[in-house]
């Protein structure tokens, strides 16, 4: 490892440059979030070009309009990587990985085989205000009578393009909310799955605005950690594990903003001045109202009844049929082309200078996160 000192000295400059350069608005907000993009694509590049030239074929898949969604798991070390693949292709927010529980799902059109979407759920996020009022909840619940584990967060919900242009993050998540996805994870971590929650980068989103069953709870106080690059988490993570702190080194603690905070806590620093002012909005729906409410394990469930091919029929009718007759020209132009990684670095590499706004591959679906 590099000199102890010199790791402390490298880390607090970091910190004093996050300090005087913290992001506040959302141009602000797009311009690190590009940064970090850059800084990502080309330290994995290497690793997605192997499934690039299949990422791009499935892109191009589908033949607009006749599409049927539906949702697959990811389930084999091969379908999580190529799940990865696209995550950190698609989006314009970095992506890190998740620590705790968490599972994977394509959204893919029934017809061709081709891609729609990306659903990430996992274990949910502790500390969520608006979430916690909205139940009723206080941290004895959480804790000691372990309802947290009875929450699950979407972490990454969104559409690939064109098929955003059509409202298709709606789709991924109604599929969310779905039967199919409560019981995944259900049956693949043994507790009952009761409520859902998630969270957009900029306030209100589009993407779940009007969606049935999903309630707008308001924005955060504010927060986050994208600000600073992934080498002063990879120094943070040394020198934590060098002065002794095992706390953050297990698989449970060892994310981004428990390194931000346990840093900011050592060096004396306040949190206040060292986390973003990123405002989130924050979603939530209920699989099971009553329940949720109980202490679990006194009743039998109730759960809400969401079928997947429901949930994808209704948003057939109700937006895909909607959207269709406007976006359709722009639909049948898209380029696969446009999700090139060398392309993607040098339109994020544009925007992070703020020479020029990064719009080809970007849409309001793939902001959630």
């Amino acid at each position: 490892m590099d000199d102890l000192q010199g790791v402390k000295e490298r880390l607090l400059v970091y910190i004093e440059e996050a300090r005087s350069t913290r992001p506040e608005t959302v141009e602000d907000y797009r311009r690190t979030f590009a940064a970090r993009k850059v800084e990502e694509l080309e330290e994995r590049k290497d690793d997605l070009r192997r499934y690039e030239r299949a990422g791009l074929r499935l892109l191009g898949a589908p033949k607009y309009p006749d599409v049927e969604p539906t949702l697959t798991r990811a389930k084999t070390p091969g379908e999580k990587r190529i799940w990865r693949y696209f995550r950190n292709v698609i989006w314009t927010s970095p992506y890190a990985g998740r620590v705790g529980r968490a599972m994977h799902f394509f959204l893919i059109d029934a017809i061709s085989g081709g891609l729609l979407g990306l659903l990430e759920v996992q274990s949910a996020t502790r500390f969520v205000k608006l979430r916690d009022d909205r139940i009723g909840w206080t941290q004895h619940d959480q804790y000691r009578e372990g309802k947290l584990q009875n929450v699950i967060d979407g972490g990454s919900i969104g559409a690939v393009r064109p098929f955003g242009l059509l409202c298709g993050g709606k789709a991924v998540t109604l599929a969310a909310l779905s039967n199919e996805v409560r019981e995944e994870f259900e049956g693949e971590y043994g507790t009952p799955v009761v409520a859902f929650t998630t969270t957009s980068l900029y306030g209100r989103s589009s993407q779940y605005n009007r969606v049935r069953d999903l309630e707008y709870l308001g924005e955060t106080e504010g927060g986050g950690h994208s600000h600073l690059p992934g080498e002063f988490y990879r120094l943070g993570r040394q020198y934590l594990a060098a002065i002794g702190d095992g706390t953050i080194l297990t698989p449970q603690n060892a994310g981004r903003l428990n390194v931000l905070q346990h840093l900011a806590s050592r060096f004396g620093i306040p949190w206040s001045e060292i986390s973003a002012s990123q405002k989130r909005g924050v979603y939530f729906a209920t699989y099971a109202e009553e329940y949720l409410r109980s202490k679990i394990g006194d009743e039998e469930i109730e759960y809400v009844d969401r079928p997947l091919d429901e949930q994808l029929a209704y948003f057939m009718k109700r937006w895909f049929a909607m959207r269709w007759p406007k976006k359709a020209e722009e639909v049948l132009a898209f380029d696969p082309e446009e999700y090139r990684i060398s392309r993607l670095i040098e339109e994020y590499r544009l925007e992070a200078a703020n020479r020029k706004p990064r719009e080809s591959s970007k849409t309001p679906e793939t902001e959630a996160t």
